[in-house]
């Protein structure tokens, strides 16, 4: 995990003061957000494997924290884009049969009728078809049996008529291609779907005509996700119930993400932000309560326009089977959050430095050159002045602070140039530091990034200690590509290493090359860096 910021310093959380309040009472802790009641914790599509357990983050907090301080727990924010998709065995029914589920009829291109069958599993697809096959009929009675207004409806993709309730929810003559297989709005397709206003129980027909898929090399398929919402809180209800518990806690941990609908192997994502209302839910969480710690539960980048308000952001990935309790050991202090980015954060989307990533005419064409990754961003900082990005490539907190108080080179041969760097743990806890080098070259080039990563390493010091990290930035990162003749070579000139605890925060500089041969070496020991940003 990574820690983005801690300006309120919450991280980790005071045990102490949270398990009795000055007045005697115990202390209250709210954690919200949709991702605190149902985390996403591994990739959607068939990067998807069931766990044979799950430590969900409400048990195991509570497990973390001191008996007797209270738990509020409430979703406050709909992150899915669709309703749920529906139990078909416990909601559905045949009409034909009465049998459990839905009735399919595969229909061809004349509507005739070449497989029948009942499904008590519909989960929204239907593969293996017939070749002959151009429709697939889905007919089902679902049973609406609670008071209010639900909401049902059909995800689906190209041609199709929708009819829910006697009403024609959706519907389209459009025929999709082959390649409906690789495209996000087909894989995951939002669902067309009609409110119903129910007084007692009773069931409602739903009757849909989905197109039948033949891509080249896979089964045929249908895809079409029965979803249902059941009646309850609207969405600013939920908002206020969260923010109402917020407001009377004595700190709050809310708990945001992606979900399998927009991260996923098999499609691209169309937007960086979170989806549903999470946005407006952290806003308003920060707003009722500064000792927040917000908690970003997603694999890949995504717009936080709340960042510059919230205090403490801590972004935990997609975490696996034990992200529970992973996250409650970080919050209450038995493991230090000492993670680094991979990647860079965007303040927004129109920021990424990738020209475009639309196939035009079946190609990508990857303008960028070198600069590809937090490199791009790079090159635009220098060039340019910016965009700034949220959080650089290398960032990451941690529980202490760290100064660095000089690198020394120790070695330079033909395979790789030696330095050793000094820091010094300038806190008061024991943490881990992950000294970055980054390379850049003899002179400004257009066809070399501004600056690189070249090596890193982790020490780890107690309070008020200093520490050596030995990196090793062996002679390929100094390396270019010689077109004329496919080999790689060793630019002239020494590179700047400039060491650091991100891309942009470089505090220690020393100029080296590989060399030649064994015996020659350069470089030269420095103290701090005179361009330190720090």
């Amino acid at each position: 995990m990574v820690v983005l910021k801690d300006d309120a310093g919450l991280l980790p959380l005071d045990l102490e003061s949270l398990a009795v309040r000055p007045d005697g009472t115990p202390g209250v802790v709210a954690l919200l957000g949709p991702a605190a009641v149902e985390p996403f914790v591994q990739g959607g599509g068939s990067g998807f494997v069931n766990p044979d357990r799950l430590e969900l983050p409400v048990p195991a907090l509570r497990a973390a924290l001191p008996g007797g301080v209270r738990l509020d727990v409430h979703a406050g924010a709909r992150s899915r884009l669709n309703p749920p998709e529906i139990d078909a065995a416990e909601r559905c029914t045949d009409p034909v049969t009465g049998e459990p589920g839905v009735r399919l009829e595969l229909l061809d291109a004349d509507d005739r009728v070449l497989e029948t069958r009942t499904d008590p599993t519909w989960r929204g697809w239907f593969a293996n078809t017939d070749p002959r096959a151009v429709t697939l009929r889905v007919v089902a009675d679902v049973r609406v049996d609670e008071p209010g207004t639900h909401e049902l409806g059909v995800g689906t993709v190209g041609r199709h008529e929708t009819v829910v309730d006697a009403r024609v929810v959706s519907t389209s003559d459009h025929v999709v291609a082959e390649e409906v297989i690789l495209a996000s709005e087909h894989n995951n397709p939002a669902a067309a779907v009609v409110e119903i206003d129910v007084a007692e129980p009773r069931t409602v027909r739903l009757d849909a005509r989905l197109q039948v898929v033949h891509p080249v090399g896979y089964d045929s398929f249908v895809r079409g996700e029965i979803v249902h919402r059941l009646p309850g809180p609207s969405a600013e209800e939920d908002l206020a119930a969260a923010v109402g518990l917020a407001a009377a806690a004595d700190l709050v941990v809310v708990v945001v993400g992606t979900t399998e609908e927009v991260e996923s192997e098999g499609y691209d994502r169309t937007s960086l932000a979170l989806p549903g209302n999470q946005d407006e839910l952290v806003r308003r969480v920060i707003a009722a309560n500064q000792r927040t710690i917000v908690v970003v539960n997603a694999g890949a980048p995504v717009e936080l326009p709340w960042l510059d308000d919230a205090r403490t952001v801590l972004w935990a990935w997609l975490a696996g089977q034990e992200g529970g309790a992973a996250l409650a050991d970080v919050l209450a202090g038995f493991t230090e959050p000492s993670g680094r980015l991979p990647w860079t954060l965007p303040v927004r989307y129109q920021d990424v430095p990738v020209p475009s990533a639309i196939p035009q005419d079946g190609v990508v064409h990857y303008i960028e050159g070198v600069d590809v990754g937090y490199r791009g961003w790079e090159r635009r900082i220098v060039e340019d002045g910016g965009p700034t990005p949220a959080a650089p490539f290398g960032h990451g907190l941690g529980w202490t602070t760290w100064e660095y108080e000089g690198a020394t080179l120790t070695a330079v041969t033909t395979e790789a140039v030696e330095l050793d760097v000094t820091v010094r743990n300038t806190g008061a806890r024991h943490g881990h530091e992950v000294v970055q080098v980054y390379v850049e070259p003899p002179v400004p080039d257009a066809d070399r990034p501004v600056r690189w990563l070249g090596g890193f390493a982790t020490v780890a010091a107690d309070g008020g200690e200093s520490v050596v990290a030995h990196v090793s930035v062996p002679r390929r990162a100094f390396e270019t590509w010689d077109v004329a003749t496919h080999t790689w070579t060793l630019p002239a000139g020494d590179h700047l290493l400039r060491a650091g605890r991100s891309v942009a925060d470089l505090r220690v500089s020393l100029a080296a090359a590989p060399a030649p041969d064994p015996l020659q070496t350069s470089g030269r020991s420095t103290g701090p860096d005179p361009s330190s940003e720090d």
